[in-house]
């Protein structure tokens, strides 16, 4: 599967995968020192040459921040929920070993994507989909897609997605959010 994700092809694949798998199992990060440091102990190697790749300018860092698969603010390096969904898609076995503070902080995300959804919406295919935000009401959506199993649910939805054709590296996250509730709502009418 992960051959479809553009982030995960290439060289680049395994240090794309190893930085996003460590910012969800072990929470937003102070440095990059850290992270490579959690990379050498994954793959060996040192820890100063590891971060260099993942530091320099158009770096995996740079690289998954300009994919906004991660965030970097001034103190802080944290997985977005696009970045979840991809390495959920590439490692569904990790989906329990997320850090407690990353699972609060994406339970906010689901709850401002919830609110954000307009009442209606046109699929990227052109269908016009009409009560999306009424039906995630009614069927309780904010309690389901916040559960672990709400979590998984979406990366399968985002892994259907990925084979029906969205670019993952270039849908915006907002977007991604709408498809995933159409896609909720069309397999619950």
């Amino acid at each position: 599967m992960t051959e479809h994700i553009p982030t995960f092809t290439g060289k680049a694949a395994t240090y794309n995968k190893a930085i996003l798998e460590i910012l969800y199992t072990r929470g937003p990060q102070g440095s990059s020192w850290y992270i490579a440091k959690e990379m050498s102990k994954m793959f060996g190697g040192d820890t100063r040459n590891i971060q260099s790749v993942i530091c320099r300018k158009k770096g995996r860092l740079d690289a998954l921040a300009k994919h906004k698969y991660i965030q970097i603010d001034l103190d802080t390096i944290k997985i977005t929920y696009r970045g979840m969904m991809a390495i959920l898609v590439a490692k569904p076995e990790i989906l329990e070993k997320i850090d407690p503070q990353m699972y609060q902080d994406f339970k906010a995300v689901v709850a401002l994507a919830i609110k954000n959804i307009p009442d209606e919406a046109v699929s990227p295919f052109g269908l016009k989909v009409i009560g999306i935000k009424k039906a995630g009401e009614n069927m309780g959506l904010y309690s389901k897609l916040t559960s672990l199993h709400g979590l998984k649910k979406q990366a399968e939805i985002v892994e259907e997605l990925i084979y029906e054709g969205i670019n993952l590296d270039l849908v915006k996250q907002s977007t991604l959010a709408q498809l995933i509730q159409i896609k909720i709502t069309e397999k619950k009418l």
